[in-house]
């Protein structure tokens, strides 16, 4: 899954919250997190939400602003799910339900 944020944005900050209080279901989906913000404003998200503690999230930096374009985002948070063969499966707008990050998955 592919989580696009802005560390300052209060749905990506609702959004995490919401995540890490069900990641004992998230923890077998790999999760890779992108904004263009600023390293220091990343590493402050970072910190903030503990996220070293999960060991299925990677956060970086989209220094060229290329994934915007790409998915043709509107609004954040903005989630890409795949399959385990890199097939997209649905992409989310906004801030979505644990649930229904799960049910897509199957």
């Amino acid at each position: 899954m592919i989580m696009y944020f802005s560390p300052e944005c209060e749905h990506c900050k609702h959004q995490m919250e919401d995540m890490i209080k069900q990641m004992s279901v998230l923890k077998k989906y790999q999760i890779v997190m992108a904004t263009y913000q600023p390293m220091l404003e990343i590493k402050q998200f970072y910190q903030t939400y503990q996220l070293s503690k999960y060991s299925n999230i990677r956060m970086g930096r989209d220094t060229k602003y290329m994934l915007p374009p790409f998915y043709r985002m509107r609004n954040m948070p903005y989630m890409a799910l795949y399959d385990a063969k890199g097939n997209l499966i649905t992409t989310f707008e906004g801030n979505v339900k644990i649930e229904k990050i799960i049910e897509a998955f199957k």
